[in-house]
């Protein structure tokens, strides 16, 4: 297979070219030996354990270390001045040899080293798998590059830097690249690696801490040549998270499958392998942007003005940053942002939690949005959309403002508008002022004095525990403007009247004792509030018994022992 060497490869094409069909001694092996015995020195052995276990790490292979060349697959040696990887060979039954030059391995243990590529690069060449095309003796990438991307961002077995393609970060990469990992699986079957929930970067888990997927490792006696992290994360399961929090730099971070990231000041430094989903992402303190995949993605920019975006599932955004994006598409799930300042949802996204101790808002959208407020007091604006508010702890505004709203204030003495629509209001906890708005309401005060205004519409209201006020301060029309008091207690409750709506009920304070009537008709002409005590009406009469129609404008329906003195003009 030949390619024009500006062609850009996919990583099945890489895969085809590195393939090495005419090397098949180990398929179907679930078990090669090797030894060590041509290495003498400890440190020579412990960086070639190191590169059979960047191997098994990803294939359903076992290598198992013998202490004789003679009962081994695959042995070392030190005679050739130049790395060296030959098969084995059947016919004569000798064993694979990789050779390693005594000049590269004086000293220490250096995991994070083009020596230890090179011996990945070697084992690569014992297992079947070849360059890219056949290099000359001092290859360089413009003139014998298989393909553009003919570098090891790609595959390990390329003799060419990062850099050449796309500026990438040259780094020595410390496990299989993207090409070599599905090579590898294809010929040999996928290890069952890092099932559970794993953390890669900082902050790692079990499985992962003091490994290659550990930034921290790159920062000890590993990494003498102070090298930056560059690896793909190949991983079967759980729920993961890629952890970049360490890092004050603008990182790029990708967890799209097959894609890679820009971390810690590199280029394309981190992949994602083709099949390894990881869930969430945590970025550092500089302005990220982190882009997620089609599952529930948690992403959490960290410090700095981040630009975040989730993709298909339902996800879940961190915001520390009043100048931090988020960008989700329609269709994309259910989404939700947690907030540590004041936030507008914006477009596609529907819920918004508070999550501060700071008093600080929240804004929602034209979706049915769930908006949920910290302990501190909050101001809470659902927006267009059939929206549901929590207050939570301190003194709330809460406002459902367009569509058929659910407010809840819960603790603290809050004030709930529930605007246009049919809302559902429940004061909680605290001395309450519900307002209902435009539509046929409902409003229930619960604990403390509560304040109720039903607004226009036909509301339920109920006060609930306490000495609850019930407030008519809205225009009375008749039938489309009727209230129903559901729990009303004469000498605690009151019933309040806007002098500015019931015009003809004399001054402030106190309804007057004779502008009170129990009955369904004025008898004279100070009786301008009517009580029917059988049907619980409560009506007002302009001109007591003149010529004008007495307006029903509320209900109660368990009190029949209502008085002026229960009654208060405002």
């Amino acid at each position: 297979m030949s390619f024009d060497p500006n062609y850009v490869a996919t990583i099945e094409e890489i895969v085809d070219a590195i393939t090495n069909d005419n090397v098949t001694w180990a398929i179907g092996r679930a078990e090669i030996t090797y030894s060590l015995a041509g290495l003498e020195e400890n440190y020579r052995k412990d960086l070639a354990v190191a590169a059979f276990k960047a191997w098994s790490d990803i294939i359903d292979v076992t290598f198992v270390e013998v202490t004789s060349n003679e009962n081994a697959d695959i042995v070392f040696s030190l005679t050739n001045p130049q790395f060296h990887g030959t098969p084995p060979n059947p016919t004569t039954q000798s064993p694979g040899v990789i050779n390693v030059p005594d000049f590269v391995l004086q000293g220490s243990f250096v995991p994070v080293s083009n020596t230890m590529v090179s011996l990945m690069h070697e084992i690569g060449h014992v297992l079947g798998f070849r360059h890219p095309v056949t290099y000359g003796s001092g290859a360089v990438y413009d003139e014998d590059r298989a393909f553009a991307n003919d570098t090891r961002q790609f595959t390990i077995l390329s003799y060419f830097e990062q850099s050449n393609y796309e500026g990438a970060t040259t780094l020595p990469p410390t496990t299989l690249q993207m090409a070599d990992i599905k090579a590898a699986i294809d010929r040999y079957g996928a290890n069952d690696a890092r099932p559970g929930n794993d953390v890669y970067g900082f902050n790692t888990s079990t499985s992962t801490a003091g490994s290659v997927y550990d930034f921290t490792y790159y920062q000890g006696d590993a990494n003498p040549f102070h090298y930056q992290p560059g690896f793909v994360i190949y991983d079967t399961g759980g729920i993961d998270v890629f952890d970049v929090s360490g890092f004050s730099n603008d990182q790029i971070i990708d967890l799209r499958l097959g894609t890679w990231s820009n971390i810690g000041g590199n280029v394309q430094n981190i992949g994602i392998y083709l099949t390894s989903w990881i869930e969430n992402a945590i970025g550092g303190s500089g302005n990220d942007t982190i882009t997620g995949n089609d599952l529930n993605n948690v992403l959490d920019g960290g410090a700095g003005s981040d630009a975040m975006a989730g993709g298909k599932g339902s996800d879940t955004y961190y915001v520390d940053d009043t100048s931090d994006v988020i960008c989700e598409k329609l269709n994309a799930g259910t989404d939700k942002v947690l907030s540590s300042v004041s936030f507008v949802l914006g477009s596609n996204i529907e819920n918004l939690e508070l999550i501060s101790s700071a008093a600080i808002d929240g804004t929602g959208n034209s979706l049915a949005n769930e908006i949920i407020g910290n302990n501190a007091r909050n101001n809470l604006n659902g927006g267009i959309g059939d929206d549901t508010l929590y207050g939570r702890d301190g003194d709330d505004y809460l406002a459902g403002a367009a569509g058929n709203d659910t407010l809840r204030g819960e603790n603290g003495a809050d004030l709930l508008i529930g605007g246009d629509g049919i809302d559902l209001l429940y004061g909680g906890n605290g001395d309450d002022h519900l307002l209902g708005g435009m539509g046929n309401d409902s409003l229930l005060g619960g604990a403390g004095n509560d304040i109720l205004r039903g607004g226009l519409g036909n509301d339920s209201l109920w006060g609930h525990a306490g000495a609850d006020v019930f407030r008519f301060d809205s225009e009375i029309n008749g039938l489309p403007n009727i209230d129903q008091i559901l729990d009303f207690t004469a000498n605690e409750d009151q019933i309040q009247l806007e002098d500015s709506v019931f015009t003809a009920l004399g001054p402030t304070g106190p309804l007057a004792q004779d502008a009170f009537q129990i009955g369904t008709t004025a008898e004279d002409a100070d009786d301008r509030i009517l009580y029917d005590s059988a049907t619980g009406h409560l009506s007002y009469d302009p001109d007591g018994n003149g010529a004008m129609t007495a307006i029903w404008f509320a209900t109660l329906t368990n009190s029949s022992s209502l008085s002026a003195d229960d009654i208060f003009v405002i």
